[in-house]
């Protein structure tokens, strides 16, 4: 390791873009840990910023809109004809979100409560049968004994 070469590494580093930085800098390094370790201290505080190393996240994207009312339209060389039906995690957490408003909870106090009683629920379907596989159904008996001791 000569010092000139943790200066060479790091003033190229840091005109890399977060994209190319990390690559540049394990193949500059090679399999010396120490020189690793000089390049590191060397970047100082830039190298504790996971923004130094990774890209920002692409918000241009239009996040997709629920497929609602679709009944009758064509998608592609398909028509629509009905909702065949719904299901999933978020159904689960809406409808005990749901059932708390009803109950006359505010819905500030429906949404963490049900929040909690959801994340308890799947802890516990996932300690009986495993996170593989786990169906928004197995919550159901898990949602019935935590909101009823």
């Amino acid at each position: 390791m000569i010092p000139g070469d943790i200066d060479s590494i790091v003033k190229r580093a840091q005109q890399l873009g977060p994209r190319d930085r990390a690559e540049f800098v394990r193949t500059a390094c090679g399999q010396d840990p120490l020189l690793l370790s000089n390049v590191l201290n060397a970047l100082g505080e830039q190298a504790q910023d996971p923004a130094f190393w990774d890209e920002p996240a692409d918000t241009s994207f239009e996040p997709a809109q629920p497929a609602q009312g679709m009944e009758g339209q064509r998608l592609g060389p398909y028509r629509i004809e009905r909702k065949l039906g719904t299901g999933g995690m978020g159904d689960v957490l809406t409808g005990t979100i749901a059932a708390l408003r009803a109950q006359g909870l505010d819905a500030f106090d429906a949404a963490c409560a049900g929040t909690l009683l959801h994340s308890a629920a799947a802890d516990a379907a996932a300690r009986d049968g495993g996170e593989r596989g786990l169906l928004a159904s197995d919550l159901f008996p898990h949602l019935r004994r935590l909101a009823n001791p």
